[in-house]
C-alpha cells in the first residue's frame, strides 16, 4: 500500500495500479501458504521472511527516488501514518476473512 502511495505522489498511475494488484496477489498467496504450512514450521519464519523481502523489494523500486528527494531537501512521511495505514489494511484484510468464513459451508470446519 505505501509502495502504491509513493508511486502516486510520483503520478506513476500505472505503477500504482500493479503494485496494488501484485500486493493484493501476493497477499493471498502467502495466507494459501500459510494453510498448507506443516503444524511444525515456525510460525514466525514466514512474516519475517516476507517483511524482509518487502523491505529490499521496496529499496530496489524507490530506493533512488527516495534518496533524491531527501537529498534535495523533502522529509519522508510520517511513520505514524505508515502504522495507520498498516492497522486499516489488517482490519479490513481481517474483516474480509472473518466475511469469507461466515459464508462457508459447515463442512469445511468438522474432521
Amino acid at each position: 500500500m505505501l509502495l502504491a502511495i509513493n508511486y502516486g505522489r510520483l503520478g506513476d498511475s500505472s505503477s500504482v495500479a500493479t503494485t496494488l494488484v501484485s500486493g493484493s496477489l501476493a497477499t493471498v498467496a502467502l495466507m494459501t501458504l500459510g494453510f498448507f504450512l506443516p503444524d511444525n514450521f515456525p510460525a514466525i519464519l514466514l512474516p519475517i521472511a516476507t517483511t524482509v523481502a518487502m523491505r529490499q523489494l521496496a529499496a530496489a523500486l524507490q530506493g533512488p527516488t527516495l534518496d533524491r528527494h531527501l537529498a534535495l531537501g523533502g522529509q519522508k512521511a510520517s511513520a505514524w501514518s505508515a502504522t495507520g495505514i498498516g492497522l486499516v489494511c489488517l482490519i479490513l484484510l481481517v474483516a474480509a476473512i472473518f466475511g469469507t468464513i461466515a459464508f462457508l459451508p459447515d463442512a469445511w470446519f468438522t474432521k
